[in-house]
């Protein structure tokens, strides 16, 4: 029977690395990361929701989906909401 090591899981990892302008709240799959203008996390290779908020913008709801190892970089621009 063969189990999971430390290796295999670690080979499952992805970077993402999300860069907002203006800051904005943060969520990744409804954890908050909070008001954040730079986001550096370690996730699990596979789809996750991201969603960004501010008061005063608009709300961006977004999914990416990471490869084992891979390493993406994003670049978020919350939009002023019409007064």
């Amino acid at each position: 029977v063969m189990g999971v090591t430390e290796t295999n899981v670690s080979l499952q990892l992805a970077v993402v690395q999300i860069r907002i302008t203006p800051w904005a709240n943060v969520s990744i799959d409804g954890t908050s990361r909070g008001g954040q203008s730079l986001v550096m996390d370690t996730l699990i290779a596979g789809t996750h929701l991201l969603r960004f908020e501010r008061d005063g913008y608009v709300s961006l709801d977004s999914t990416i989906t990471l490869r084992p190892g891979e390493h993406r970089r994003l670049n978020i621009r919350m939009l002023p909401r019409n007064p």
